[in-house]
């Protein structure tokens, strides 16, 4: 059985257009509009800001615009203010890149049950990721039910939502693995490969810290850039071990091609650096 979504339902797109109206005027997030020059961190649509901590969506509207935005939002649905000039309730939040606390106005759109809330949080992401290159959401919900939910929920959505905005696809970071070794007290993974690869570096006695890099984290070399995915401490502390590719076998006949190139150009990349260059299938041989 395939499930059918209409597209078309009003009350479903006003509830969408009252988060993605909060941010009229914040500018065009398509690439042909957006794409800046950010000095030594490349190119960045206009609703991206990147630090050392990595890409995040940025706000680029005064915070007089957003109060007027929200409470154009809110007389179109009729909801009543006792003093339009109030300030927005706001979260004052710590931000860690700039070491300051940080004003985080927060809003509320109100839903019955049954009327499709799901799939209007998850249409709103679209619109807000189309309209103003937002690419960062945080899905939060109430129980560890729900939560096991959401992947399905995004699932059984993905076509209906590729066909609207064009081929567009949300990437779930809801498949974490929890562990003691790294950085993080969850660690993404992409695969049942890399969920592996993480659990059994979690379980080794002999490693002090793994960590799974940001696809941005490049590092300079004599022959080009170096992208790997993983980076590995043992306790001696002497050698740290970077992973480019996770994958199950050495067969290149059983990789796709794209990734057999990889392997094959890491290779070569790191023969002409003079540094150690081996394939392994397993954390235990690391």
């Amino acid at each position: 059985m395939k499930l059918q979504f209409d597209a078309n339902q009003q009350y479903q797109l006003d509830a969408v257009a009252a988060v993605t109206d909060l941010f009229d005027g914040q500018p065009q997030g398509a690439p042909e509009f957006s794409v800046v020059e950010v000095g030594d961190w490349g190119r960045l649509f206009a609703g991206q800001a990147r630090t050392e901590l990595g890409v995040g969506n940025q706000r680029m509207l005064a915070p007089d615009k957003l109060l007027a935005n929200a409470r154009t939002v809110q007389a179109r649905n009729d909801i009543e203010i006792a003093d339009a000039a109030v300030p927005l309730e706001s979260w004052e939040l710590l931000d860690m890149a700039a070491n300051a606390a940080r004003t985080c106005p927060h809003f509320s759109v109100e839903m019955e049950t049954g009327t499709g809330k799901t799939y209007v949080y998850l249409r709103t992401v679209f619109e807000l990721s189309h309209r103003y290159g937002f690419q960062k959401f945080i899905i939060v919900v109430p129980s560890v039910a729900i939560r096991e939910g959401a992947p399905k929920n995004i699932e059984i959505t993905a076509e209906h939502f590729r066909a609207l905005y064009n081929n567009e696809e949300l990437i779930n970071y809801l498949t974490a693995l929890q562990v003691d070794h790294s950085v993080y007290e969850y660690v993404a993974y992409d695969s049942e490969v890399e969920r592996e690869f993480a659990k059994r570096l979690d379980e080794r006695e002999d490693i002090r810290l793994f960590v799974k890099l940001p696809a941005w984290f490049e590092i300079d070399t004599p022959v080009g850039k170096y992208n790997p995915d993983w980076a590995v401490l043992k306790h001696d502390g002497q050698t740290l071990y970077l992973v480019r590719e996770t994958k199950s076998t050495k067969d290149f006949l059983k990789l796709r091609t794209s990734e057999a190139d990889k392997v094959r150009c890491g290779k070569k990349h790191f023969e002409t650096l003079g540094v150690p260059f081996e394939v392994v299938v397993s954390a235990d041989e690391v």
